[in-house]
């Protein structure tokens, strides 16, 4: 099948725009610390939304192979997490289901979801299984503090700072020294004013 010229450049163009986008990202594992240039990230947005939403269904399941993928990344670095709820389950049906993918998954659904999909995170290691659990926790605090909640803003930081001391107390030292894990204890612990874990 022969795609339109157009159609090719401007997913390459996409592309591009792309590797411009993440060529100083620092933390690519699940930190939420990103030097994304943001301009060159929605740019490539349009252009692969543009090949993918194009009305033959031929050129439409090629560019989702071929640029689908990046695009639920910059989705969801960008936190475009309607756009990345809309499409998501549209694009794993052409999409090789790997670790990355179902991260990107389950960090959403505890972001925006609000819940943990344990028949995907008990795929993963302990330590990415205990990320996923402690995000759920963290913005069930955020969005308890959002709407007047404290105490059970609280209940739900204590829940983050207990589950990540008690893992790194009996399973694994390192989460101590992990970019993710540090900075999640650190915002519960400040939302809580508990400065006394630092």
């Amino acid at each position: 099948y022969r795609m339109h010229p157009i159609a090719i450049y401007q997913a390459e163009l996409g592309r591009n725009y792309y590797a411009l986008a993440i060529s100083k990202v620092r933390y690519q594992q699940n930190s939420k610390i990103y030097d994304i240039d943001q301009e060159s990230a929605k740019k490539a947005i349009r252009c692969f939304e543009l090949v993918i939403n194009d009305t033959d269904k031929c050129i439409r399941s090629s560019m989702i192979k071929s640029c689908g993928r990046n695009l639920l990344i910059l989705y969801n670095m960008l936190n475009f997490d309607f756009k990345f709820e809309q499409n998501y389950n549209i694009f794993a049906r052409y999409l090789e289901h790997d670790q990355d993918l179902l991260m990107m998954k389950a960090e959403h659904d505890a972001r925006y979801n609000h819940k943990i999909d344990y028949k995907i995170i008990n795929k993963f290691s302990d330590r990415d299984r205990l990320f996923i659990e402690s995000l759920f926790y963290f913005f069930e605090a955020n969005l308890d503090y959002q709407f007047g909640k404290k105490e059970r803003g609280d209940y739900h930081s204590e829940k983050v700072i207990q589950l990540l001391t008690d893992n790194a107390k009996v399973k694994n030292k390192e989460i101590n020294k992990e970019n993710r894990f540090v900075l999640m204890k650190m915002d519960a612990a400040f939302n809580i004013r508990n400065l006394k874990i630092h």
